[in-house]
């Protein structure tokens, strides 16, 4: 009885033992995960974008909202991501995405437009590491 118990005990530590392992390993996405997983963010970022009404009094709150909600997301990308560039080019797209939203509405909604505004510079970054089209 004793010796079933060890046994049992020894094998119960080498599948925790495996499963810790594979839970490491399993944490960390690849770069065609986390590539797939900015795309489907970025769809949705647009589609978000898209579905706004420029005629709202509350249209600027409310894309500012977006964009927040688009630098979290990312973030989260970023936070599981194993490939170290990856890793850094969503990391400053989240950084560039929250900062523009907490700007004033006259920066917020200018920046976007100026192709070599840091903000435009990061996203274009991001497009080129995992294109979404």
């Amino acid at each position: 009885m004793r010796k079933t118990i060890l046994v049992s005990a020894a094998f119960a530590t080498l599948i925790s033992g495996y499963t810790l392992v594979a839970a490491g390993a399993a944490s960390a996405a690849d770069r065609t995960a986390s590539c797939a997983e900015i795309v489907q963010i970025s769809k949705k970022f647009n589609s978000d974008i898209d579905a706004l009404n420029g005629d709202d009094p509350q249209y600027t709150a409310k894309l500012k909202t977006v964009y927040k909600g688009t630098s979290a997301s990312f973030t989260d990308v970023a936070a599981k991501a194993d490939d170290g560039e990856l890793k850094h080019t969503i990391s400053t797209a989240a950084d560039q995405m929250n900062r523009l939203s907490s700007e004033s509405d006259e920066v917020f909604l200018k920046t976007p437009q100026d192709k070599n505004s840091e903000f435009m510079q990061a996203l274009l970054k991001l497009d080129n590491a995992c294109p979404t089209s």
